[in-house]
């Protein structure tokens, strides 16, 4: 039987651990409350009941995914739903055995032609993915007052995924097993749940119907969302050093039940490239494209970047 204080030691969904006799299986759970607490739940199954039971896919519902990432709407130990989502991306470390990460090499690696496109696990996708990754972990640290237009983070982690949340994660959409294979490295976060989205026609609290181009939002009718992303990209690019892409995409931004528009799904790069270390750079560059800091560069100066979702 194991113990309690190894089970104590597992750190937030890790913590599944099966401990087996001839007869039954116990299911030891660590579950994080609300007011800062930690609860360990314990249930016991025969063998014929464990056959039948998935309890893995008690603690989250699948949402959405795109390149490389997925979305999951997690549950209380009630396996009620909670205004918390799990975000979990495919990615490559900062360092490796303590030593930066060697991007160059796998960018040297990727033939030319397979760069530029996003698929899980494509360079260009994890690349996104991890600099995105350390946007949210540098939002979760920060002290500055954030814009109501980013999202609420609570946690943030990274390292390879663990085999107990793979199995979750695969309960809770089959899809996930070849998405994310065994030991794949990844950042995953858990973040505060938007309900008003493009799925859901934003709760009809805005047009979903649409032409979703820059020159169509330029119109009155989107000043909340133009607003909403002022602030945004104001904050991103003085505070934290980001310019933002593929805000103008209906998946990447909801609303909260007050109405307040939130840009939870960002395309960032880091801005502006000079001062950046040797693997910044060569990411930057990869995710900018031809001349693209120079457009970034050139909206930023006339003022139009702050004001229209153009990129």
């Amino acid at each position: 039987m194991a113990s309690i204080d190894i089970i104590r030691k597992l750190s937030a969904k890790e913590s599944l651990l099966r401990a087996f006799n001839n007869r039954q299986t116990v299911v030891f759970r660590k579950v994080y409350m609300d007011n800062g607490s930690e609860q360990i739940i314990t249930t016991t199954y025969t063998p014929g009941e464990l056959e039948r039971k998935n309890f893995e896919a008690e603690t989250m519902d699948y949402l959405g995914s795109g390149y490389g990432g997925s979305v999951f709407r997690l549950k209380d130990n009630e396996g009620r739903l909670i205004d918390k989502v799990l975000k979990v991306v495919r990615t490559f470390p900062n360092k490796e055995n303590g030593k930066t990460f060697k991007y160059s090499e796998l960018l040297v690696n990727t033939p030319v032609a397979e760069r530029k496109k996003f698929f899980p696990g494509s360079l260009k996708s994890m690349t996104m993915n991890r600099i995105q990754a350390d946007f949210f972990r540098k939002l979760l640290k920060t002290t500055d007052t954030v814009p109501k237009g980013l999202p609420k983070i609570f946690k943030y982690s990274e390292g390879k995924l663990p085999p107990a949340l793979r199995r979750e994660m695969i309960a809770a959409k089959s899809e996930t097993e070849k998405k994310f294979p065994e030991e794949t490295y990844v950042s995953l976060w858990i973040m505060e749940y938007i309900p008003c989205v493009w799925k859901n026609e934003f709760c009809g609290k805005i047009p979903s119907n649409r032409k979703w181009t820059v020159s169509n939002l330029k119109s009155k009718e989107y000043n909340l969302e133009n607003k909403s992303y002022e602030g945004v990209a104001t904050y991103v690019l003085d505070e934290m050093n980001y310019v933002m892409k593929d805000v103008v995409n209906p998946r990447n931004f909801g609303l909260r039940e007050n109405g307040e528009i939130v840009y939870f799904d960002p395309f960032l790069i880091p801005y502006p490239s000079q001062g950046l270390d040797t693997n910044e750079k060569l990411m930057a560059s990869l995710l900018y494209g031809f001349k693209g800091e120079e457009k970034f560069k050139k909206a930023i100066d006339n003022g139009n970047y702050f004001r229209y979702r153009s990129f």
